[in-house]
């Protein structure tokens, strides 16, 4: 079951004493959830023009937990970066070689997929709490602690839903 609270844009918010992720006392980390909403996408003729949303909000946790989901962020971005560092320094380096070589492109696939995994792995550390419908007047938090919403609810003074 999941709590939802509609947050007006400019709110400043008071959080419980309590980690969401953990149902912990007193977190002293802080978790940063992030949602990028893309909003539409025109194709020019050489370039593609987006426009997106982003949308972030620091939660507080206990520091096991924001060190984990810290770590993994860290290792999404070092995962896919490497991997393409490796294999492209790896095909320049064999470039001249008289035998190509068919395995400096590994590296290319095998970062991406290793990022796509820590961040499946991060999705499962924060799943308790997420960013649900955004716009740009109101932000919606999810949560699956009930007593986490509530009290959260109640220190805003915002209205709780249950779905």
């Amino acid at each position: 079951m999941k709590y939802h609270i509609q947050i007006p844009a400019g709110n400043s918010l008071q959080f419980p004493d309590l980690c969401p992720f953990t149902d912990s006392p007193a977190p002293r980390g802080i978790v940063r959830l992030k949602e990028t909403k893309t909003l539409f996408v025109i194709p020019l003729p050489g370039a593609i023009y987006n426009r997106y949303r982003t949308t972030q909000i620091r939660i507080p946790a206990s520091q096991e937990i924001a060190k984990k989901a810290l770590r993994l962020e860290v290792l999404i971005w070092a995962s896919l970066l490497g991997g393409i560092a490796i294999g492209l320094l790896t095909v320049l380096l064999t470039e001249h070689s008289p035998t190509p070589q068919s395995w400096p492109f590994l590296p290319l696939i095998a970062g991406p997929i290793l990022a796509l995994v820590f961040r499946i792995q991060r999705y499962f550390l924060l799943r308790r709490v997420c960013i649900g419908k955004t716009g740009p007047e109101a932000l919606e938090l999810c949560f699956q602690s009930e007593t986490y919403a509530k009290t959260f609810s109640e220190l805003n003074h915002l209205p709780l839903t249950v779905n």
